[in-house]
């Protein structure tokens, strides 16, 4: 058994909550179809923008015209037949009709790209998009708010996810340098009392570190010769 796509996961559980008699899913229903519907007019009016931005809207206005007026054009040079040949004679004057309608349209789509493509009419544009993305937005927040599509679920766990590991490699760059820390038990070690050393002294108790050990030894020899000297 395949598993689904998130597309289709999708589609099903668009499926069971229009399905549904719940006054919910009713509602996310609603707000869902108008996401989508808003969704379709955005994509449209930013497809049309690009191409007026990059010229080829008007440049594919302009050859349609062109190649309408070359058909008509070639009828008028072959004329209409005689009037002996009445079918021929109808057909012709069908498609000379044909063909200057399909002109008229394509001349007047070519003045609508045409105005529609100067930098006033580019800059409405982008801002009637920016108004229907907000509207979709706002649409699909509240839809959000009743039930997320299963899509939005697992995005919403994966960007989680990645927001953690970034989070912990952060830590990582800017914590301190790793350092060899010894375990509890080792720092309590030590910090005991090392066995005592048998030598001139007698006994000697060992410090901690190597400095306190010989600070330790050069006071109690001292000492020791002080009390030698006054016996």
């Amino acid at each position: 058994m395949t598993t689904p796509t998130p597309q289709e996961g999708d589609e099903a559980f668009r499926r069971r909550m229009a399905q549904s008699t719940e006054s919910k899913a009713q509602d996310w229903t609603a707000l869902d179809r108008s996401a989508q519907e808003q969704t379709r007019e955005v994509e449209e009016a930013q497809r049309k923008l690009s191409g007026r931005e990059d010229g080829s809207r008007l440049a594919q206005a302009d050859g349609r015209l062109t190649q309408l007026r070359d058909r008509r054009d070639d009828l008028l040079r072959q004329g209409a037949p005689s009037l002996f040949r009445r079918r021929e004679r109808e057909e012709w004057f069908k498609d000379f009709e044909a063909v200057t309608e399909q002109v008229n349209e394509a001349h007047a789509s070519w003045k609508h790209e045409v105005k529609a493509s100067t930098p006033q009419a580019l800059e409405k544009q982008r801002e009637r998009i920016a108004e229907r993305q907000a509207e979709r937005d706002r649409a699909e927040e509240q839809h959000r708010g009743i039930e997320k599509l299963p899509s939005e679920r697992e995005a919403s766990v994966a960007s989680m996810l990645d927001k953690l590991r970034a989070r912990a490699d952060n830590v990582q760059q800017t914590w301190a340098p790793a350092l060899e820390i010894p375990s509890i038990n080792a720092w309590r070690q030590g910090r005991q009392p090392k066995q005592a050393m048998v030598g001139r002294l007698g006994y000697a108790q060992y410090a901690a570190t190597a400095k306190q050990e010989a600070e330790f030894m050069k006071n109690y020899e001292e000492q020791w010769n002080r009390t030698a000297q006054s016996r």
